[in-house]
């Protein structure tokens, strides 16, 4: 044996088992949609600005590609076409792309406010409304800026309407009118009442204002208003014109259409089901529409729309189970998706919807129930194939979160406590009172329900949720976004780490090695794996939460998980903007109790000392039987760099030594086979 020595070391009688990994986290094909915040057509390009950047289809919506090049602040509000130029208006400042979106450098000389509302070109000049800056002017293409708020009483400036030298700006306060290129300002609310103003746009003469109580027009510039059809006073969030036809998106009923300047509208919502948020841009006969689901085309004047999202991946996944059939998941504003295939394709599943904000989902013997943001409970008896709403005595209808516990169903509301049913949701009925109200986490152990709350620590009722009983001894955060029972464990997500208790709850102790004060968002488990997502990082333990490793390669960095779940052979994770990302289950590092044990010795493979280490590190090994030895390095793609021990050895304890060469610094991993045992850890190269 060149490089194995012998050493008689005492064998210990458990040990953990870590698998190798070899696979990377891998986007999954859907599913596709999104919160998108603007839209604009320039030519033959479509762009859209969303919470997580910008992105373009140069094929009517076909296919998108992500444009965020130099983009320092990828929450976009507002796009806008200046010349040659693009224009994106974000909560970080305003950028401008003059090659098609392709590279973009911020232009915020001057500004006091870097979140732009509005863009509005006219001529050689752009106007910008922000966020408690007022209105700001350039005249240089956006070199430099300078403010115009003489008069302006509310510099908060939602939306601007430009016409020559007369401008309109909408705040909370209302309308606020310039007749001289914006140097002086004066309150103009005539005809209206005092609200906030969401949206302006001049079509020909006429400028219409959309608001909380409707829309309203002025043919006079803005010195005077009426409303826009007396029967529409609906809460109005965006306006568009084309071809003498108005277009307005409400709160709560969707998209409507007005042929006749404003005085009778039509409701135009097919296609569009569920949608809260919508704006639109139009090129050619077709009409596009950036919704809180992605985007949708219309070729008939918005009387039918379809989507077009095929490669948009900015789906926020608030929720995700597998009901073993299927992986469904629920998501914040695109509504429910489905997956037979282990992630290869999903679909969506909304019919019976009433949103399609999704906040949770569990299921109890064949139904599948979906909790939402603001409709209550939707119960699924085919699969997720309809749905049916089921909100009896559920008088906050706001669900952050659910569990099922046999045929006893619980979810947690903004703000009213947990509320329970016992018959598949035909009734529902509010459990004992929670200080503050606000739950965001569930959880069953046997018998036992535990809740999690915004500030107020954890809960438990031992008597179905008649009483609770506040179980906060050791807890060092009391903001809990995520409960796991398993085992004998319950294991607590709060925003600064993971709290273990082995008693029922009775005692709290902090379990963050490897992961600091990360701030857990959702658990997972397979196996004896424990999964934690993070608002930047997804970290596992092998160890039943004694330590945490990052799992994070091939995720984009800082990606936020709010949901985990697994199939047989694959674990799937739901994050915050990113979509659905997955990795093969044998891929994950995996702690066991060796069973394998005989006599009081067993397999032990030690962590290599030094590690982290420059020029060479040792690696000890135990095996209690003759038998041959493997031992590899691998790279933390899983690619082979060397083998260090390749022969038959007797029972006993060794050790080895790794002095790389030509080898870059990084992270790799060791692993060891003899016989039916297998153990990989991991090492760094500094």
């Amino acid at each position: 044996m060149k490089n194995v020595n012998f050493i008689l070391l005492f064998l210990f009688s458990f040990i953990f088992i870590e698998h190798p990994i070899t696979a990377q986290w891998t986007s999954s094909n859907g599913p596709y949609g999104g919160d998108v915040q603007s839209i604009l057509a320039n030519g033959s390009n479509i762009f859209i600005g969303t919470k997580y950047g910008i992105y373009r289809s140069s094929n009517n919506g076909a296919s998108w590609t992500e444009m965020n090049n130099g983009l320092t602040s990828t929450h976009v509000l507002s796009l806008a076409v200046a010349g040659n130029s693009l224009l994106a208006g974000t909560i970080k400042g305003i950028f401008i792309s003059s090659d098609n979106g392709q590279n973009w450098k911020a232009i915020n000389t001057g500004l006091t406010s870097t979140y732009i509302w509005d863009i509005q070109v006219s001529g050689q000049n752009i106007y910008i409304g922000t966020n408690g800056g007022g209105v700001f002017i350039s005249n240089n293409n956006g070199t430099s800026w300078k403010a115009y708020n003489n008069g302006l009483l509310n510099k908060s400036v939602f939306a601007l309407a430009v016409n020559g030298q007369h401008l309109i700006a909408g705040t909370a306060l209302g309308t606020f009118v310039s007749s001289n290129g914006g140097n002086n300002w004066a309150l103009s609310i005539s005809g209206m009442p005092q609200t906030k103003m969401t949206d302006l746009l001049y079509a020909g003469t006429t400028v219409f204002a959309s608001s909380n109580a409707g829309v309203f027009k002025s043919t006079n510039n803005g010195s005077s208003w009426q409303q826009a059809g007396d029967s529409f006073r609906k809460s109005v969030n965006s306006l568009f014109a084309k071809d003498n036809r108005i277009y307005a998106f409400t709160e709560r009923d969707g998209l409507f259409v007005s042929s006749n300047n404003g005085n009778d509208w039509s409701e135009i919502n097919n296609g569009l089901n569920g949608v809260h948020q919508l704006n639109l841009a139009s090129s050619g006969s077709n009409l596009y529409a950036g919704t809180s689901a992605g985007v949708f085309v219309s070729s008939n004047n918005g009387s039918t729309w379809t989507p077009i999202n095929n490669g948009l991946k900015i789906t926020e996944v608030a929720a995700l189970i597998n009901t073993g059939s299927a992986i469904i998941a629920g998501t914040a504003g695109s509504g429910i998706f489905i997956s037979t295939d282990e992630g290869a394709s999903w679909r969506a599943a909304n019919s019976g919807l009433s949103t399609l904000r999704i906040n949770a989902l569990t299921k109890s013997g064949n139904n599948i129930f979906a909790g939402t943001a603001g409709e209550g409970v939707f119960v699924s008896t085919n699969n997720g194939n309809s749905w049916e709403e089921v909100n009896n005595g559920l008088t906050n209808k706001y669900i952050t979160t659910m569990i099922s516990n046999g045929s006893d169903i619980y979810v947690g509301t903004q703000g009213n406590g947990v509320f329970r049913t016992s018959n598949s949701g035909t009734s529902w009925a509010k459990t004992g009172n929670i200080t503050g109200g606000l739950i965001f986490s569930l959880a069953v152990n046997g018998s036992s329900v535990i809740a999690g709350t915004f500030g107020e620590g954890i809960f438990i009722s031992n008597n179905k949720g008649d009483s609770w009983t506040n179980k906060n001894t050791g807890l060092g955060n009391e903001y809990i976004n995520a409960l796991l029972v398993h085992g004998a464990k319950i294991y607590a997500g709060t925003q600064q780490g993971v709290y273990v208790s082995t008693n029922d709850g009775n005692s709290w102790s902090k379990a963050t090695s490897g992961m600091g004060n990360a701030s857990i968002q959702s658990f997972g488990v397979s196996g004896n794996r424990i999964m934690a997502g993070t608002n930047s990082n997804f970290y596992v333990s092998g160890d039943f939460a004694a330590s945490w490793t990052s799992y994070n390669a091939g995720m984009k960095s800082g990606t936020f998980t709010g949901s985990i779940a697994s199939s047989n052979k694959n674990l799937f994770a739901g994050t915050l903007g990113r979509g659905i990302w997955q990795v093969r289950l044998d891929a994950i590092p995996v702690a066991t109790e060796e069973v394998g044990v005989e006599h009081g010795i067993t397999y032990l493979l030690h962590q290599n000392v030094p590690n982290p280490f420059n020029n060479e590190t040792e690696i000890r090994f135990e095996i209690p039987f003759a038998g041959h030895v493997v031992l590899d390095i691998f790279d933390a793609f899983g690619r082979p760099i060397t083998r260090l021990v390749d022969e038959q050895l007797e029972s006993g304890a060794f050790r080895t030594f790794w002095t790389p060469t030509n080898v870059p610094s990084g992270i790799y991993y060791y692993r060891i086979r003899s016989g039916k045992y297998q153990a990989t850890k991991k090492m760094i190269i500094q």
